[in-house]
């Protein structure tokens, strides 16, 4: 998709309570998104079978599986394996298959092409770990805990009468070092937590800017940059677009609100407003919650569009609430169609629908 493309969005619980269906190229993609989903899975475990690896999924409770492959050297993964639940007795949602299996099984693929290599690390096999975050903190620090378990635990001074260890005490492999988290909020609480056990922590996507403070975050590593800089980018791409008044919205936490803070002070530098207080929105949010922001939004006509400071999860709910209510609007309102988001907003989320009314979307 390129940085300025035409999409729509279509929700299965806005068609219902509207008795509509969606254009039948939109019905197309939903069906290939699933297809998609299986058949990423399903690669998967015929890669891992091709390989002779050996990977166990530990059975326990459904949100708290876990994959173990045996090695030398443990490496805990945290990955987004699920969407977050859309109410407080979810916590764990759809299937990722982009964001969350697909990361998983290149870990994987990495261990094995690692571990296929005589030369890289003779005699040394890594094993790996790897849990569900469903992109909720909370549960990402309860599932956490199976890293600290083999730090914590004391088998080691358990022995029998005659000095030999008994084989249901023996002491399991540590995890040496964990990639993850995804998202800045789960990497801040799992990274306090590992720390404490000086447990290093390198993240593939974590952008929040407090993941920064060194003193505070001594074993965390990421391989992106914080998001100021991408704020910075963002607000840049606002003046590009000779936009000088904008809404702004941010997720509640510290990834949408310190993010939104860095573009504040980057639009200040370039002349560019925010219409009032920053939006903040959850992925909890319910639909009069959406419905009493736009209406809100709606009676400034001075803003030219809208910057969103959200994950990826929450982006294509809060986009599908514009759009619906737009759509059904008699007056179609044009600085609520136009949207500046940040990273984390992925093209595959959304459908190229040519008849429908379009929303443009722009990357910096």
């Amino acid at each position: 998709m390129s940085s300025n493309s035409k999409i729509c969005l279509y929700h299965q619980q806005d068609l219902q309570k509207r008795h509509t269906k969606p254009p039948y190229h939109c019905i197309t993609w939903f069906i290939r998104r699933y297809v998609r989903t299986l058949v990423l899975v399903e690669f998967g475990l015929w890669w891992l079978s091709t390989t002779g690896t050996r990977l166990f999924v530990v059975p326990l409770a459904a949100a708290n599986r876990q994959v173990l492959l045996p090695g030398d050297i443990i490496l805990g993964g945290l990955f987004p394996i699920h969407e977050a639940g859309r109410n407080a007795t979810m916590q764990c949602g759809r299937i990722k298959a982009d964001q969350g299996v697909q990361r998983m099984v290149a870990m994987l693929f990495a261990l094995e092409h690692i571990n296929s290599n005589s030369k890289l690390l003779p005699g040394i096999q890594l094993g790996a770990q790897i849990l569900d975050t469903c992109s909720v903190e909370t549960h990402a620090l309860e599932q956490s805990l199976e890293f600290i378990k083999t730090a914590m635990s004391t088998s080691d001074r358990l022995s029998c009468a005659d000095g030999s260890r008994s084989s249901a005490f023996q002491r399991q492999q540590p995890v040496a070092a964990v990639v993850g988290a995804a998202s800045s909020q789960v990497s801040v609480m799992v990274a306090s937590m590992l720390q404490l056990f000086k447990i290093p922590m390198l993240s593939y996507s974590s952008t929040g800017v407090e993941l920064s403070e060194k003193p505070r975050f001594a074993y965390f590593s990421r391989v992106v940059p914080p998001d100021n800089l991408q704020a910075k980018a963002m607000a840049h791409l606002v003046a590009k677009l000779e936009w000088t008044y904008v809404h702004a919205i941010a997720d509640t936490g510290s990834y949408g609100e310190r993010g939104m803070d860095s573009f504040r002070a980057a639009a200040i530098e370039l002349g560019i407003c925010i219409d009032g207080d920053v939006h903040k929105v959850t992925r909890r949010w319910t639909d009069d919650q959406f419905e009493e922001l736009i209406s809100r939004m709606r009676h400034t006509n001075k803003a030219r569009g809208v910057v969103m400071f959200v994950d990826e999860d929450n982006l294509s709910s809060s986009l599908g609430q514009f759009i619906t209510r737009d759509n059904s609007s008699p007056a179609t309102i044009h600085h609520l169609r136009q949207f500046i988001t940040c990273d984390n907003s992925s093209p595959g989320q959304f459908i190229t629908c040519d008849n429908s009314s379009p929303a443009t979307i722009h990357h910096p």
